[in-house]
């Protein structure tokens, strides 16, 4: 999966293996609500990853340099 422009929202949980998640400069690559399960593949950002009112459990590589943005509603 790659995100070329603009912002890529997954919803609802999921999951996904042995894949690869790119997102390229200026793009978003969102998390939202439910727990996302990657396995086996590849995570890398050079645009920006939000976590928001989810879980993102990863099992495989995430590329040095990644960033990763988390949104917290509470905090306790």
């Amino acid at each position: 999966m790659l995100v070329q422009s603009g912002t890529l929202d997954f919803t609802d949980g999921g999951s996904a293996s042995a894949s690869a998640f790119t997102a390229a400069a200026g793009t978003t690559l969102e998390f939202a609500g439910g727990t996302f399960t990657l396995s086996g593949g590849t995570y890398g950002a050079a645009g920006k990853t939000l976590i928001a009112a989810s879980d993102l459990l990863v099992d495989g590589s995430i590329a040095s340099g990644t960033v990763m943005t988390l949104a917290v509603e509470h905090w306790n």
